[in-house]
């Protein structure tokens, strides 16, 4: 018996744009902003955004697919990352689904766009000082 294994194109993944939440202010207990796939942004308890606030955004990831690639593809990802403060604190940001979700067809030699939310909690100033917040996240393309 003979195995011919299939060898395929090395496919692409990059990243077009950060998930943003913008700049935000809260008190007391805190509360949450949330930015879904689709770009609608929300807030619970004491957290609004600043009026000059950079608009919050999704991550956009961009997926292309050579000419001898394969035809079905997924995304998967961490559902839950740390943002820190360079000088103490963090704040957990869990990711919502890609838009579009589940598996997905490429045309061969073509690209698509993928765009992730989160929705970042705080707590109380104590615990989340203010300040800038980063942080990263990794995203595996699977296929078959």
């Amino acid at each position: 018996m003979l195995f011919v294994p299939q060898i395929c194109e090395a496919q692409t993944v990059s990243l077009v744009r950060n998930l943003s939440f913008g700049n935000i202010y809260f008190t007391g207990s805190g509360g949450s902003i949330s930015v879904s796939n689709t770009g609608s942004v929300s807030t619970t308890g004491t957290v609004g955004l600043f009026a000059s606030s950079p608009t919050p955004t999704t991550a956009i990831i961009r997926v292309y697919a050579g000419r001898n690639s394969r035809f079905t593809w997924g995304l998967s990802y961490s559902s839950t990352i740390t943002l820190n403060r360079t000088k103490g604190g963090s704040v957990t940001v869990t990711l919502t689904d890609t838009d579009p979700s589940g598996w997905f067809v490429i045309p061969k030699d073509s690209s698509k766009d993928f765009s992730i939310g989160g929705k970042m909690t705080v707590r109380s100033i104590s615990y989340n000082p203010g300040g800038y917040y980063s942080g990263t996240f990794s995203v595996t393309l699977n296929y078959f």
